[in-house]
C-alpha cells in the first residue's frame, strides 16, 4: 500500500464526527528509561508506519465529505 486516497466509510465517518465533539480520544503514553537517540526513535517510528500503513494517513475535509489521505 503506497498511498491512500479514499472517502471515509459509514462507521469511520461516525467516529470522525464523535471525535470532533471531543469523545473517544485515545492517548498512549510510553515511558523510556535512559536516553534515546533521535535517529533511533525516528527509525522505530518509520518501521512502525511501514508495517501499519494507516498510521501514515490524515483526514481531510472536502466539500463532499471527509477523506483519508496519505499525501
Amino acid at each position: 500500500m503506497d498511498s491512500v486516497e479514499r472517502k471515509l466509510g459509514l462507521i469511520e465517518n461516525l467516529f470522525h464526527i464523535i471525535h470532533d465533539f471531543g469523545g473517544m480520544i485515545d492517548v498512549n503514553v510510553a515511558r523510556i528509561e535512559g536516553e534515546i537517540e533521535t535517529n533511533i526513535l525516528r527509525k522505530a517510528l518509520d518501521l512502525l508506519q511501514k508495517r501499519h500503513p494507516m498510521l501514515r494517513v490524515r483526514i481531510i475535509e472536502l466539500s463532499d465529505g471527509a477523506y483519508f489521505s496519505s499525501q
